[in-house]
């Protein structure tokens, strides 16, 4: 299996009987990640036809994507996904004679097999030749450790993971190592822990297996892994994707940010519609994500390879307005170029009513095979509409909240924009502080996510590639702006500043809630303890009314 490098895949691939005569299990897997060729020996080794199958269906860890991109041979310890069995696996590009990668040649042996097919020569290269060998066949963090060594045998990559810590972080991984294997050489069994290390609290996982000839524990194999890292860069691929989707404006339901219960069924709503042909109507204030959700509807939608539109009425005169829409004799209509597509009005009460009529006929013949959906941010719908309109469009509503009635978001919303702006900005920044999130939590957010957005983008303007933590000085343009109407004393330092504005905001509310603290909490979008405890912090009488 040592052997195998690049090559042309013209004989591979023309004799399958190649393949089958292997000496280990052998599948031949297209650039799509689908099995097209498998040997008895592979198939014996997943119990089960591999022949169409997707790879990723197959193995716990895909690594297909990267010998493609890599188009260099890659060894690896993987585990079957149905019934865990590890395989010692060798991956191999298949080039065709222009050299274009085709596909890719997988060599697959049980793991045991392999370390026994090894050792059984262990007259002619020492254990420790061995095991380095191995060792420096996997493309993970891994260690040897023989019972009759005594220093392990660490490839490249345990050693530079391990240096990449601060010289006490070291000691504590050392110590959890040396804890796994004593548990791995008294149990023989695999062992898993987990320790939490540094500042940020990174997660680093420690695995150990036992290494067995002819039934005689001759050591332990160690993996280590930064389950962090791992995360971090699991979600920036995430976050790569989404800002791919948001330059190209194709949406999914994962891009519309929310846990709260009406998200959620704003979502769901969603997707139900988006099965469907019918007209939509999209609610919600200025901000709230109604443009992103009617693109996340038509690419949900069978209608997602033709053209999705959409047009906003900013006061442009009747005659421009029809025009637009339905076109003249010099040009055609938006309409007509929307073809078999999905159209989208924002702010349809703005519409004259003699266009909404035209809208109707128009839809009731669909001359053209347009899903319409429309939207508005004002509360005075029906007055604003045409029966036969309304008749038509409000059959099938989606309510989007304003964020003051999703506080709770508040947190995975400034998350996904740090993230977000890492990308576009070049920058690491991890989280915002504590204050942040309390002024967050206590603003009324008249332009919802939108605003949140902007003034996200403005911190990180102010924010340099060291910063690691947003504060409240990184929205020092946002605190001022907000609290101008608000007598502060411009010679306080900002923290103080700001909870002078925290105490009177807070006092405002209970006056609102007539000093009802349920109510309060509520509006303030915190906990009643937690408004309890900002009442001690600024000697508001817990007792007023």
């Amino acid at each position: 299996m040592q052997g195998v490098m690049k090559m042309s895949a013209k004989s591979l691939i023309k004799d399958a009987v190649h393949v089958e005569n292997l000496p280990y299990g052998a599948l031949i897997i297209n650039t799509d990640g689908i099995v097209k060729e498998a040997n008895e020996k592979a198939t014996s080794l997943w119990k089960q036809p591999l022949i169409n199958q997707p790879w990723n269906d197959l193995i716990e860890e895909d690594s297909i994507s990267k010998v493609l991109q890599q188009r260099k041979v890659l060894h690896r310890i993987e585990k079957i996904t149905k019934n865990k069995k590890k395989l010692f696996t060798t991956y191999s590009p298949l080039l065709d004679e222009q050299k274009r990668t085709i596909g890719v040649l997988l060599l697959c042996e049980n793991f045991e097999n392999y370390v026994g097919n090894l050792t059984a020569h262990a007259d002619l290269f020492s254990m420790e030749e061995i095991f380095t060998v191995l060792a420096n066949h996997v493309d993970f963090a891994a260690s040897f450790q023989l019972i009759e060594q005594l220093q392990p045998i660490h490839n490249t990559n345990w050693t530079q993971l391990i240096h990449s810590f601060e010289i006490e972080d070291r000691k504590k991984i050392e110590a959890k190592v040396k804890h796994v294997q004593s548990i791995t050489f008294q149990d023989r069994r695999v062992v898993s822990e987990s320790i939490r290390i540094g500042q940020w609290e990174q997660e680093i996982k420690i695995s150990s297996t036992p290494a067995f000839i002819r039934g005689r524990l001759i050591g332990c194999l160690m993996m280590m892994q930064n389950l962090s890292e791992i995360k971090k860069e699991a979600q920036k691929l995430e976050q790569a994707k989404r800002l791919i989707r948001n330059l190209e404006k194709t949406f999914t339901f994962e891009d519309f940010i929310g846990q709260s219960f009406e998200i959620k069924m704003a979502k769901e709503h969603g997707k139900l519609y988006a099965k469907t042909n019918a007209p939509l109507f999209i609610e919600g204030e200025t901000g709230t994500g109604k443009r992103m959700l009617a693109h996340i509807i038509h690419f949900a939608s069978n209608r997602s390879k033709h053209p999705f539109r959409h047009i906003r009425n900013d006061g442009q005169n009747v005659k421009k307005l029809e025009e637009l829409l339905f076109g003249n004799q010099q040009q055609k209509g938006i309409i007509e170029t929307v073809k078999n597509g999905t159209l989208f009005i924002e702010e349809i009460t703005a519409i004259p009513i003699n266009i909404q009529l035209q809208l109707v006929e128009l839809f009731q013949n669909n001359k053209y095979n347009i899903r319409l959906i429309v939207s508005t941010s004002r509360k005075d719908i029906r007055q604003k509409l045409d029966s036969k309109f309304a008749e038509m469009f409000l059959r099938f509503p989606i309510h989007l909240p304003s964020l003051t009635k999703r506080r709770e978001d508040l947190t995975l919303l400034v998350n996904h924009f740090i993230t977000q702006n890492n990308l576009k900005y070049g920058m690491n920044i991890k989280t915002a502080d504590e204050n942040v999130f309390d002024y967050f939590y206590t603003y009324d957010w008249p332009k919802n996510v939108s605003e949140l957005k902007y003034w996200m983008d403005i911190a990180f303007t102010h924010a340099d590639s060291l910063t690691e933590v947003l504060t409240l000085d990184h929205f020092r343009s946002f605190i001022v702006n907000k609290q101008k109407d608000i007598s502060i004393d411009d010679s306080l330092p900002l923290q103080s500043a700001m909870d002078l504005f925290e105490k009177k905001y807070i006092l405002q509310m209970l006056e609102k809630c007539k000093y009802n603290k349920t109510q309060t909490a509520k509006s303030l979008g915190i906990s009643v303890r937690n408004l309890y405890y900002k009442m001690d912090k600024y000697q508001i009488n817990r007792e007023s009314s």
